[in-house]
Formats: C-alpha cells, sequence, structure tokens
C-alpha cells in the first residue's frame, strides 16, 4: 500500500480532470505518487526518518505532510496532460510544497507530526574546501 491513494489525489484535482488525464489508467497517478514521496523523502532524509512516515497509512499519517506530498503529486500527474486544469494554482501550490521541504531540511520548521531519525549522530561536521589553485608564471 502506498502512503497516498487516488482518493487523495482527488482533495486536489477533480475526479473528472483525474480521469482525462490518466484515462483510467492506475499507473500515471501511482507514478506520480511515487515522484512525490521521492521527492520529499529527499528533503526530509537524514533528519527524519522518513521512511517510516511514508510507511504510515490512513489516519496514522500527518495532514500536512499528505496535503503537501498530494500537491506535489498533482503537479506531476498535470504535466503529463493538463485538461481544464488551472496550472497556475497548481505550480503556486508545488512551490509552496517545495519551499516548506526546503524549510524543513535547513531547521527552519521542525513538524511535530514526522519522526525525527535517531539513528544518525548529531555531532558530524561536513568539511570541504575549494579547489585547488594552479598558477603559472
Amino acid at each position: 500500500m502506498s502512503f497516498l491513494s487516488n482518493t487523495d489525489l482527488l482533495k486536489a484535482i477533480y475526479t473528472e480532470q483525474l480521469d482525462a488525464i490518466t484515462r483510467e489508467d492506475d499507473t500515471f497517478p501511482q507514478f506520480a505518487i511515487d515522484a512525490a514521496v521521492a521527492e520529499m523523502k529527499g528533503y526530509l532524509i537524514p533528519k527524519y526518518d522518513a521512511t517510516a512516515d511514508f510507511a504510515k497509512t490512513a489516519a496514522e499519517r500527518d495532514s500536512l505532510l499528505v496535503t503537501l506530498c498530494t500537491d506535489i503529486a498533482v503537479y506531476h500527474l498535470i504535466n503529463l496532460s493538463n485538461p481544464g486544469v488551472d496550472y497556475e494554482s497548481k505550480k503556486a501550490r508545488y512551490d509552496r510544497a517545495i519551499r516548506w521541504c526546503e524549510q524543513v531540511q535547513s531547521g527552519k520548521i521542525n513538524p511535530p507530526g514526522l519522526t525525527l531519525n535517531t539513528d544518525t549522530d548529531d555531532n558530524e561536521v561536513l568539511m570541504s574546501s575549494n579547489t585547488k589553485r594552479t598558477n603559472h608564471y
């Protein structure tokens, strides 16, 4: 079972529009859902246990995570076809979802509904330097 279902998508897109885009083929919505989950996991891991959060189903799920993941999935879906969908509105919702993910990733937002990853070492230090310069005289 997936984190989102086609029924969840209907909170952000009308049934007629979903049917017109997918031609009633369930592989298209599932592909968009999988892409949205993968995109969000990329922002949330390693600070949060996104694998556990996205394994939840039905009432266990965080409602904000469901809403934002739905917005991302619908955006991916309408890129396939756009019959009567307000593209600008969906693009704005997608951008908002990505901004939220970026703020969570940077630590500006700490969503209470997500599970913190306890397996990470908080004392990790990232070190880097500039590329080596070679001067010729």
